[in-house]
């Protein structure tokens, strides 16, 4: 065995215990090491009328469930299919997305890929476990009439 063997068998064994050790170490800081990543949702709906809105996101070990709320105004719209979106940045990794969408009251089928419609309890099975990192502002509603005449009469 020429002299060159021995060095190298030494030389692999502790880069190999150096690389386990890396990895072993530096596993568990992917999750801080996440980036600012844009989630966007678009969805094609029976009319003008509708606003989508994404309210929350989750992690889970495999992808990132966004959940979206569907709304109708209440006032005239374009009679027209139409698409509909929004988008938000979150601090999560480069995972796929997964779009759970709540407010659909059309009986078409969309065709937008890793959509689902779920229930309120469908939903809560989803994510449970998976770890929140976004979550929308509440809105404030609009002053009524009632809101806006002193003494609070009309």
């Amino acid at each position: 065995m020429t002299p060159v063997v021995p060095v190298l068998k030494q030389f692999s064994g502790r880069l190999l215990r150096s690389s386990c050790l890396f990895l072993l170490l530096a596993g568990p800081f992917h999750q801080v090491s996440a980036r600012e990543k844009k989630v966007s949702v678009q969805l094609t709906v029976p009319d003008g009328g509708w606003k989508i809105r994404i309210i929350q996101v989750y992690q889970t070990s495999t992808h990132l469930v966004a959940v979206s709320k569907l709304e109708r105004g209440s006032g005239p719209a374009i009679q027209v299919i139409s698409k509909v979106g929004d988008s938000v940045k979150v601090r999560a990794p480069e995972l796929p997305v997964r779009h759970c969408i709540l407010g659909k009251t059309w009986k078409w089928q969309n065709k937008e890929p890793h959509t689902v419609f779920p229930s309120s309890k469908e939903l809560a099975k989803r994510v449970a476990g998976a770890k929140l990192v976004f979550q929308a502002k509440a809105r404030k509603e609009p002053a009524t009439s009632k809101d806006n005449v002193p003494g609070g009469r009309p």
